[in-house]
């Protein structure tokens, strides 16, 4: 039985957890077995609390995801999401995105049932449970393509396209940028294009290009370009001014955002009327800034769009000398996809020198 005293407990646990090392301190001391006890044996308020740690957890490192998954956590976080409770499938939805996505850890997933309660959510749940189920749609489609795939053979598709057909009426909510988002992440694979341009996801996304906050607009000119890379879409994009929020997102503060300007531009930038455009648009120093100190992430994204710049014959010369040493920092030390873009990217601005 869970007593009072251990409510206390959890509460002073919330505000102590301040920072990673004080998480790691509680996951030390042992914490995770009683928490788990605490999701399987109490109320709603004390679970959401567990849940919230378990997610923090798994956002941390190798040793704490082994830890929970040691204590056979997945299972009870996933059960959360059948509750009834708002605050417990938000929880248990955040706690599953955290997780690395290894092989393991999909079988785990699958085998808790998730996929289909996801796509139920989405079909039958009211608002705040869509928005949960859209996360995780966004978060499997962007990082597992099992989990995409099983979604899809789920009808995932079929429950999403109800909701563009109905988006004018959430207009400005989270549910809105939750769309906004899952399309784009299902966008950047190929096989699914042709699905989501029959759900006529265009003109939704044309108007989030319009309407939608900076946010929106990142994520939807890049869902945009990838299904209808057209001069229409081009304008649509650069009247919207998507250079000049990507440009703030590669300046901010937020590592999410600097990956995905990273990650759009690098898109936007295999068109060759994009690469002048994106070139004036005083991008490059910033994209330079993440060969040297970004995340993996970001490091890619940039390395691939400064290589598809430099393939421009007429716009070699305007690529800085720093940019270029940074690449060559890259292709002697990035990861194996990186050092690709990178020589690809070097051979380019050789080929440019030989010919002054």
């Amino acid at each position: 039985m869970i007593h009072a005293e251990h409510t206390v407990v959890l509460y002073l646990l919330r505000c102590l957890a301040a920072t990673h090392e004080a998480l790691r301190a509680i996951v030390d001391a042992g914490a995770i077995p009683s928490l788990i006890c605490v999701l399987e044996n109490s109320d709603d308020q004390r679970a959401s609390i567990a849940l919230c740690f378990m997610g923090c957890f798994l956002s941390m490192n190798d040793n704490a995801r082994r830890a929970i998954l040691d204590a056979g956590a997945i299972d009870r976080i996933a059960s959360a999401l059948f509750s009834e409770t708002h605050t417990l499938q938000f929880e248990a939805a955040k706690a599953l995105c955290h997780l690395d996505l290894s092989e393991h850890h999909e079988s785990l997933i699958e085998a808790a049932g998730v996929v289909p309660r996801v796509v139920s959510l989405m079909e039958s749940g009211d608002d705040s449970a869509k928005l949960e189920a859209l996360g995780m749609l966004w978060c499997f489609a962007e990082n597992s393509e099992r989990l995409e795939s099983k979604l899809i053979e789920s009808g995932v598709l079929s429950a999403l396209s109800d909701l563009v057909e109905s988006s004018d009426d959430r207009l400005h909510s989270g549910l809105h940028s939750g769309l906004i988002g899952s399309l784009w992440a299902l966008s950047q694979h190929e096989r699914n294009r042709a699905r989501l341009l029959e759900m006529d996801t265009v003109p939704f996304l044309r108007n989030a290009l319009h309407d939608g906050d900076e946010n929106e607009k990142v994520y939807a000119a890049g869902a945009l370009w990838n299904l209808d890379p057209s001069d229409d879409t081009r304008q649509l994009l650069f009247a919207a001014d998507v250079l000049a929020i990507l440009r703030s997102h590669l300046q901010g503060e937020r590592l999410a955002a600097r990956e995905n300007a990273a990650l759009t531009l690098a898109n936007l930038s295999v068109d060759a009327t994009n690469q002048r455009l994106i070139l004036d648009a005083d991008v490059v120093a910033l994209l330079t800034r993440l060969l040297r100190g970004g995340y993996e992430a970001q490091t890619t994204h940039a390395v691939a769009a400064l290589a598809a710049l430099l393939l421009n014959e007429d716009i070699r010369d305007s690529v800085p000398a720093e940019t270029i040493e940074a690449l060559q920092a890259v292709a002697d030390n990035g990861t194996d996809e990186q050092k690709h873009h990178a020589a690809e990217a070097l051979t380019y601005a050789a080929s440019a020198a030989r010919h002054c």
